[in-house]
């Protein structure tokens, strides 16, 4: 039944011909509540939609830059139930990051996520169920769920002597056709005893030989689409997918594809969706709120154009960032302001807000730096008078730590030619230490006297860098 047909060969060849970038997500924020269950979010990724539970299904919002910074986007929904949110990025390739499902039943249709991958009526053998429409997608932490939508709204697998067969597929996304990659295919199928049944296969060629049954898959039809699972515990227990799957990157090309299958010609393909990347990490909203934003070492940078450039230092120990961050004179118009630079770390270390500058008026008294904290807002004034010793801003290069977390010995680098005075703070916001960092030089601390734990690092000149280390 198998056998002459070229099939499987052409499948793996377009599995392997669309190689989709993949996206960063390593760091997500977000801000406190607001609005009862409103959140905003920001995530270190390329363009795209953030995909989250909503009344009725999933609504899908596209992100906008954020800040002007690249590659952080920004986007604000409400809370969904779970916590989980996916990510679509239609371009410069299809990748799909799935909303995580932490249930013990399959989850409910309502919250696969995907996009109508494929045209109506490019399939062949004139069958309407042979003509995919939609392929969804859904993860928990042991199995894998796709959902398929065909144009005929039924599923079946044989009329006489003609079979049908419908199959999410799985290779390795950074695999090549030169390498005559394996594929791995959740099939639907006739059930014909010692010969084949719907599974979870291993396929390594174009015949009966090249078809390796590693497990089961539950399927159910619901709403007019065909929904299939298979454990990931049985996929993993193949060494050759084991050899490529990254726990740490996990990442996976998938298409759809629907056949007939008869004994003269064998499996024919009838429709085949578009390549694309599933990233199955789960993100959750990192939603916590339980302290209030710390902003320290106000200041202008000096300018001689006559402009006011306010600088401010934010810091919050939740890791949240502010949704609404501005600055008004003698509480006057408000400006916005933004942050100077997000580096990988972002809000878990400080971060210094500014504006590029506004004309300074003939004579002010203070800056009024306002930052949102959920529906409420923190306040830091700085007057202007010469007593102020924080008038000119200072900038620092960032500072340093490692090893981090360290057992023994802490080492201090800032890249500064200015010194650097330090102070270490446990938890409860005690200081314990204060230490001055010369130049460019480095400084190292010898830890003996510190217990296990969280501690921060605070610049007490400069720009307020906060770090936090852990002592092992």
């Amino acid at each position: 039944m198998l056998t002459n047909n070229r099939y499987l060969a052409a499948l793996m060849l377009m599995l392997v011909a669309v190689l989709p970038v993949q996206a960063e997500l390593d760091r997500m924020f977000s801000s406190g509540l607001y609005n009862g269950n409103q959140v905003d979010i920001l995530v270190n990724s390329p363009n795209g939609s953030v995909c989250y539970e909503a009344p009725g299904g999933v609504a899908q919002l596209e992100m906008q830059n954020a800040w002007n910074i690249t590659g952080w986007q920004r986007a604000a929904l409400d809370m969904p139930p779970s916590g989980h949110i996916g990510f679509w990025y239609p371009s410069p390739e299809l990748t799909l990051n799935p909303i995580y499902y932490g249930g013990t039943q399959a989850p409910d249709l309502s919250t696969y996520i995907g996009l109508d991958l494929d045209a109506n009526g490019d399939h062949l053998y004139n069958s309407q169920w042979l003509d995919i429409a939609v392929l969804k997608h859904s993860f928990s932490s042991d199995r894998l769920y796709f959902a398929m939508q065909c144009m005929g709204g039924s599923y079946p697998v044989s009329s006489g002597l003609t079979y049908f067969a419908y199959m999410p597929v799985l290779v390795d996304p950074d695999s090549v056709p030169e390498d005559n990659p394996i594929v791995y295919g959740l099939m639907y199928t006739v059930s014909v005893p010692g010969v084949i049944s719907p599974g979870l296969y291993k396929i390594t060629g174009t015949g009966f030989s090249g078809l390796s049954r590693i497990g089961d898959i539950e399927t159910s039809v619901q709403d007019g689409h065909l929904l299939l699972s298979c454990a990931i515990s049985d996929l993993l227990a193949d060494p050759d997918f084991n050899a490529w799957f990254d726990p740490q990157n996990p990442r996976i090309a998938n298409v759809a594809t629907t056949s007939r299958i008869t004994l003269i010609n064998g499996i024919q393909q009838a429709d085949i969706t578009p390549g694309l990347d599933l990233l199955l990490r789960p993100q959750a909203v990192p939603l916590q709120n339980s302290s209030v934003p710390v902003l320290s070492e106000a200041g202008l940078l000096e300018n001689p154009d006559g402009l006011l450039i306010p600088r401010i230092s934010y810091f919050d120990a939740d890791q949240n960032f502010p949704r609404v961050a501005s600055f008004s004179v003698d509480g006057g118009e408000e400006y916005p302001l933004s942050p100077m630079d997000l580096g990988a770390e972002a809000f878990a270390a400080a971060v210094v807000f500014g504006h590029p500058g506004i004309p300074e008026p003939e004579s002010w008294s203070e800056l009024r730096f306002r930052f949102s904290h959920g529906d409420t807002f923190e306040y830091h004034t700085y007057q202007n008078s010469s007593d102020n010793h924080d008038d000119t801003f200072v900038l620092i290069p960032k500072l340093e730590l490692y090893p981090n977390p360290a057992t023994h010995v802490l080492n201090f680098k800032s890249g500064s030619d200015a010194g650097v005075k330090l102070a270490i703070y446990n938890l409860k916001g005690q200081k314990l230490d204060e230490l001055n960092l010369d130049g460019k030089s480095e400084l190292s601390l010898n830890l003996k006297d510190y217990m296990p734990g969280v501690y921060f690092v605070k610049s007490l000149n400069g720009n307020g860098t906060i770090k936090r280390f852990v002592k092992m």
